[in-house]
């Protein structure tokens, strides 16, 4: 088994990491369905850590601006943790973000009326009066609609590990190699990340070499570790998305879509022709929308979901399927819609002819309800 001189520097200088004094304060996002953080404002030295824990239903925290309230911060460069939901307990995923410098970190929650009701936060709030955060909160409730970056970002996701309290650093479990490669997974996704990123939860996990057979064997774990997180996200997340002005934005609480097709049917060849389908009662679309009802080739009503600002396709419900809807592919989170695989394909007869395509389940029509 051979590795290169980079990689085992790269693990040698995480164990280094791991053995120096770390601080990681924790701040609870929606826990008893309060419409808070907890602690919503904290003080956190340069290169110390804050991990935020979700609750249900659903919430989010997005970098915003003391001067622009409810808004992503400077055109969508700050962090975006993306929606998380999990009924009312905790949220098996965090989201860790690492103290660049001592400038104040103004921060929301992105779900549509939340920013406007009071859940914002602040890390090293100011001394000067004029910028408190129940002014911050005050002009947050004037805003009209909240903003995000275009995909998650600027932090880095792991499990959740109880604390004993809000701000309060978790109890690191006992060093094993498990621990060992979560970490030292985490400090490589975050190799090119931007400012405001975590590079490594050196206060939660330890790394014990004890030769340079461990740092071996540590790299090849650490490859495995990387190729399964990046393939298989067993961490529940709400996929989201948005229309093309973002003043319509949807959460939909599943793992995955229940099909992945491409109708070539004409209508949806003039509104789009990807869909990713979901149960209808685990799909949540905030914002102003407009929509149309058509005969589809079922011969019952498809009502077609529009946003009313851009125009852009948000879903259809066909009226043959009540318990499903339609999301255009589209629309969907970029980091989402990169992992979708097509393998089903509707009304065949009708496809053009530059798509040469063939999908494992093809039908010349709609087939029927199951």
């Amino acid at each position: 088994m051979h590795f290169s001189f980079a990689a085992l520097l790269l693990l040698q200088s995480l164990a280094h990491a791991q053995s120096a004094p770390s601080s990681l304060q924790v701040v609870t996002v929606g826990e008893n369905e309060k419409l808070r953080y907890s602690p919503e404002s904290i003080t956190a030295a340069v290169g110390s850590q804050v991990e935020f824990q979700f609750y249900g239903p659903t919430h989010s925290v997005v970098q915003g601006s003391f001067d622009e309230p409810c808004s992503a911060y400077k055109n969508g460069t700050g962090f975006f943790a993306g929606f998380m939901t999990n009924g009312t307990g905790p949220n098996p995923t965090t989201f860790t973000i690492t103290i660049n410098d001592t400038n104040p970190i103004w921060y929301f929650c992105l779900f549509p009326g939340h920013c406007q009701a009071g859940m914002v936060g602040v890390i090293n709030p100011p001394s000067n009066t004029s910028e408190t955060l129940a002014i911050f909160r005050a002009n947050a409730a004037d805003t009209s609609k909240s903003t995000s970056p275009a995909q998650q970002q600027g932090g880095l996701f792991g499990p959740f590990v109880a604390a004993a309290n809000s701000g309060a650093t978790p109890s690191a479990p006992a060093a094993s190699s498990t621990a060992a490669i979560t970490s030292a997974s985490s400090a490589v996704s975050s190799a090119s990340a931007k400012p405001s990123t975590i590079t490594s939860g050196s206060s939660q996990m330890r790394i014990e070499f004890a030769a340079l057979g461990g740092i071996a064997i540590a790299a090849a774990a650490l490859m495995i570790k990387l190729f399964s997180q990046t393939h298989h996200r067993s961490y529940k997340m709400a996929i989201t998305g948005h229309c093309l002005c973002k003043a319509v934005t949807y959460s939909i609480d599943a793992e995955n879509p229940n099909a992945v097709a491409y109708d070539h049917c004409d209508d949806c060849q003039r509104y789009t022709a990807l869909f990713a389908i979901f149960p209808k009662d685990k799909v949540s679309i905030m914002g102003p929308t407009k929509s149309f009802v058509i005969k589809g080739g079922s011969g019952l009503d498809v009502s077609r979901t529009f946003c009313s600002e851009c125009g852009s396709g948000i879903a259809q419900s066909p009226n043959a399927a009540p318990d499903i809807i339609a999301m255009n592919g589209g629309g969907l989170e970029s980091a989402f819609k990169k992992t979708l695989k097509p393998d089903t394909e509707f009304w065949t007869d009708s496809k053009l002819p530059f798509c040469s395509e063939n999908l494992t389940h093809a039908f010349a029509r709609m087939p029927p309800p199951q």
